[in-house]
């Protein structure tokens, strides 16, 4: 890719792969980004920079994993993302449907998202398209179905809900389901289910999402970054919604969505239909939502109903 040596430094190694954590410093994230995410006339280079970083590896006798480009990533299988519906969502005056490549991310949201000349959180092989929604979540898609009309035809008319998880669990959910809970309030006893919400927002607390933190350099904000599975769910499986249990009893009219009302917030898929034989009939997880804060949360109007909840840190 013709980087100055001094560009490039080796953050850590971890063994047990082996895997090679690789700095690339600004003005230089972009020029790898196009170089190795090229659309169009770059797409032939593309292909041939990532042939020679895998005949480099054959040298060694290893093969490439994966190639992420980014702090925060995370283990997951190329085949199980879907790369038709990453895309791109403006939610405002511009159409709903524009699809833009990472060119056309890092110029429209660089200023934002990005500090200029670095490579901040996309995922590479993952996907090739970003889903954007104008709270700050980007979507990943997960394939479930071979196509739209085979997704339709089995969980069109399922509702849309998300799923809290910790960043580190995403690949084990992908490959073998939700996780039973015994930790929900509406809960009797030790029965176990699998608590969801249709508002990301409440999915997204603390309680149930972790927050994981960069640590910045020198003259480097702090960013907080939010992982969320967004579910279909079977509408027989999910009865009637429970009301939120995070706020604090002196908080409980605080609004925590615009668009739900606090007595619907949870969805509690019971015992007998979140054993690990029915899972997969009563919820998919078709999307990683994705949100990057840059911060502290709490300062965030959309987020400050979590200052009325007993989650004193995150």
């Amino acid at each position: 890719m013709q980087l100055p040596t001094d560009s490039l430094t080796i953050g850590h190694v971890e063994e047990s792969g082996v895997i090679l954590h690789l700095v690339i410093h600004a003005p230089y994230g972009p020029i790898v980004i196009k170089q190795m995410c090229g659309r169009g006339r770059y797409n032939e280079l593309s292909m041939l920079n990532i042939q020679t970083i895998q005949k480099c590896c054959a040298k060694f006798d290893s093969r490439i994993h994966s190639i992420v480009l980014g702090k925060s990533t995370l283990p997951i299988e190329k085949s199980l993302m879907d790369f038709i519906w990453n895309k791109m969502r403006i939610n405002d005056n511009r159409s709903t449907n524009n699809t833009y490549g990472f060119d056309s991310f890092d110029r429209e949201n660089r200023e934002s998202m990005c500090p200029p000349g670095s490579i901040d959180f996309l995922f590479f092989l993952f996907y090739k398209h970003i889903y954007y929604y104008k709270i700050g979540w980007k979507r990943i898609g997960i394939k479930v179905a071979n196509n739209d009309a085979a997704f339709d035809s089995k969980w069109g008319s399922w509702h849309v809900a998300y799923h809290g998880t910790q960043g580190p669990y995403a690949p084990f959910i992908l490959t073998s389901g939700l996780r039973v809970s015994n930790q929900q309030y509406f809960i009797p006893g030790n029965h176990q289910a699998i608590c969801l919400s249709p508002s990301i927002e409440y999915a997204a607390h603390p309680r149930y999402t972790r927050l994981w933190r960069t640590v910045p350099n020198d003259g480097e904000k702090c960013r907080y970054y939010q992982l969320v599975f967004q579910c279909r769910v079977n509408p027989a499986a999910v009865g009637d919604p429970k009301p939120e249990t995070l706020l604090q009893d002196i908080h409980k009219t605080t609004r925590i969505d615009k668009d739900f009302r606090n007595e619907e917030l949870e969805w509690i898929i019971q015992a007998n239909t979140a054993t690990e034989e029915h899972i997969r009939d009563y919820i998919v997880c078709y999307g990683l939502m994705i949100r990057v804060i840059d911060s502290e949360p709490n300062d965030l109007s959309i987020l400050n109903w979590w200052k009325h909840t007993n989650c004193d840190e995150y």
